[in-house]
């Protein structure tokens, strides 16, 4: 197709069918749009998981959990016989938070040895309260996600270059769906994960931190969570894949198709029939094109004869195409979009430049975050690199779905995970502790960590310490998410001792109801408990601490 066939027209302002911010053709997709994106974020049962390991074992998933635990016993009696010690679901969970651990504290490619000094002024005693070094070197060593053993006949039927890590993966990608509602708009990028072992997929990326390593195309939205990923595989034996860019975003953008919403991406993914592939399917499309496209005017890539800061548009349908020099010795930047925009403000960037701009970054982003604390360590083996990136990701992704589920919480990323690795770690703490066996000293530090761990309250609402206690649901609350009542009780029922859930406005003048018959006294306040009047010396005023919910559950009568 060249530009001739495009026929791209020329205009300085948009077409007339086309309203700023909206897809014309897109109106039969609107009852699916506010469907879709009516309940963004948080799944329904993500919303009840208070505790950063409830959230992220919603990714690293018990059938995950289990898969290698399988598989890591398998390898390790193989290779080690009689003398292989089977590792349990709480050995690998308390493994796994030694990686995030060592990730927070920047340790990942620390030395095993120096992880464990005994010298007090360095060594961290987390690590020795979680594993013993040489059980630690085991596991890592016997780490494995498939049965090696059936792997070769699993690959020839298969033919699948990703077989050693597949079902983990894509258990993983499936709970990344299931677990959040993404918001309108998405973005499709590319991730390393950092590798220079042999593997045939391996590739060299020149602008990403490491260069070398595996691919992994990622659909995120603007907090960076993954909704879903695929790794790249390198060539078939067909050669290069022709259209991969087209093919690798309607992978990731699928399940979310006819929805009304707005994919961008960069130039690596963008052409004519992908952007017209979209639009059929009731979503939006906004990236770079590159220059050496066929589709592309040659008025779009010249810089003769324009001035810094203008622009050329030109529109076919529902496609737009926008040439932005934005200065000397740059070359124009030419994106195409379905989306439409209002006129461009005089001195500034195209609307749809600037919108590129803002949501083109969803994924390097989330990208940044977990390669600042990732748990990966150095290895030959792909398969556990991958697991590594997979742990990095869950991690990623947990912390937005905990920070939206609990807005309290003030921590950072490195506060979240201190507490994510303590909670995995804690129960194989006291499998320990159970078994005995232990030098004193790192006993007594042991028993320290537990009690500490299981005497905190925690509030309800973030993870600060509680101080307060709800009358009524019994929830703990730290000194900012509680509510302080006063209500009026009859001595009887300030006696029970239960909480009121109402409160009873003044009334004109009744005879009190606990009065004796001898002593008649008349009021207008009642007892907000059970409602009968009660005057000032059958009464008494009770204050009581509340939740934030059940406060907002309070009604007056």
């Amino acid at each position: 197709m060249n530009a001739g066939d495009l026929d791209f027209e020329f205009s300085e302002e948009e077409d007339d069918d086309v309203s700023d911010g909206t897809i014309s053709d897109l109106d039969s997709g609107s009852d699916s749009e506010e469907e879709s994106c009516s309940n963004v974020g948080p799944a329904p049962h993500c919303r009840k998981m208070k505790t950063p390991r409830d959230v992220f074992l919603a990714f690293l998933s018990p059938e995950i959990i289990d898969e290698i635990v399988v598989c890591t016993n398998l390898y390790g009696t193989g290779r080690y016989g009689k003398e292989w010690k089977a590792v349990t679901t709480n050995e690998i969970l308390s493994f796994i938070a030694i990686l995030i651990a060592a990730g927070r504290n920047h340790q990942n490619h620390v030395n095993v040895n120096d992880m464990w000094t005994s010298n007090k002024n360095w060594r961290i005693n987390f690590y020795h309260h979680a594993l013993a070094k040489n059980r630690f070197k085991e596991i890592f060593i016997c780490l494995r996600t498939d049965d090696v053993r059936t792997r070769k006949a699993r690959f020839l039927k298969s033919g699948d270059k990703l077989e050693p890590i597949r079902k983990i993966f894509d258990v993983f990608v499936a709970n990344c769906q299931r677990n959040y509602v993404p918001p309108k708009v998405l973005t499709v990028d590319e991730r390393l994960c950092l590798f220079r072992g042999r593997v045939s997929f391996r590739v060299y990326i020149k602008s990403k931190p490491g260069k070398y390593g595996i691919k992994i195309w990622v659909c995120a939205t603007e907090t960076g969570y993954i909704i879903f990923c695929q790794v790249y595989t390198g060539k078939s034996k067909d050669g290069p894949e022709k259209g991969q860019g087209m093919r690798v975003v309607k992978d990731l953008v699928a399940p979310y198709l006819n929805t009304g919403r707005e994919v961008t991406a960069d130039n690596l993914f963008s052409s004519v029939e992908l952007a017209e592939y979209l639009y059929r399917e009731q979503t939006a499309y906004t990236g770079t094109m590159r220059a050496n496209k066929a589709d592309i005017p040659p008025e779009f890539t010249a810089k003769q004869n324009r001035q810094p800061g203008s622009f050329l548009q030109g529109f076919n349908g529902s496609k737009s195409l926008t040439s932005f020099y934005e200065r000397k010795g740059k070359k124009p930047v030419v994106l195409i979009s379905t989306k439409r925009f209002g006129e461009p403000t005089a001195g500034c960037k195209p609307p749809v430049v600037q919108y590129y701009n803002q949501t083109k970054g969803f994924v390097d982003a989330g990208d940044q975050q977990t390669r600042h604390t990732t748990v990966s360590r150095r290895s030959r083996q792909w398969p556990k690199k991958l697991l590594c990136e997979i742990i990095d990701m869950s991690t990623l992704n947990a912390n937005i779905i905990f920070r939206e589920v609990n807005p309290g919480f003030a921590g950072g990323r490195s506060e979240f995970l201190r507490i994510l690795s303590e909670e995995l770690a804690v129960d194989h703490i006291r499998d320990r502790l159970r078994a005995g066996h232990l030098p004193e000293e790192l006993k007594n530090e042991m028993q320290s960590f537990v009690a500490d761990f299981d005497g905190r309250k925690i509030c309800s609402v973030c993870v600060k310490i509680a101080k307060e206690v709800c009358s009524v649901c019994k929830a703990l609350m730290c000194a900012k998410h509680f509510q302080v009542k006063n209500f009026v009780l009859c001595k009887t029922c300030a006696e029970l001792g239960a909480a009121p859930l109402q409160t009873y406005e003044k009334t004109k003048s009744c005879r009190c109801a606990k009065c004796s018959k001898r002593k008649v006294s008349r009021t207008n306040q009642r007892c907000d408990k059970c409602g009968l009047h009660a005057c000032q010396n059958c009464s008494v005023d009770r204050s009581f601490k509340f939740c934030e919910e059940c406060a907002s559950n309070i009604r007056t009568i």
